[in-house]
This record gives C-alpha cells, structure tokens and sequence, in this order.
C-alpha cells in the first residue's frame, strides 16, 4: 500500500469517527456540513470552501 492510500485512509478514518453514532455526518473540506441538504446548499458549502 502506498503512502498516499494510507494518508487518505487514515483520513477517512478520522472523519468517519468524527461523527456522532448512528447520524449520518457529511463533511466538506473535513467539517461538518451544517446546512440543509439540497443541491444547491451542498453547492454553496463547497464553493465556500
């Protein structure tokens, strides 16, 4: 396994267990994202980002 895969699993990891059990968390650029749901929220918060 490379270094990169394992940088990027690790990361995933992290984000993974970063939430609360049982809630689906969705993180943009590795925060929360707190908005609502739709397209054009989700959009919004990655432009932001």
């Amino acid at each position: 396994m490379g270094l990169a895969t394992q940088l990027v699993e690790n990361r995933v990891e992290a984000d993974v267990t970063s939430g609360d059990p049982g809630t689906s968390t969705l993180l943009v650029d590795g925060r929360p994202h707190r908005g609502a749901g739709t397209v054009d929220a989700l959009l919004a918060s990655v432009d932001a980002s």
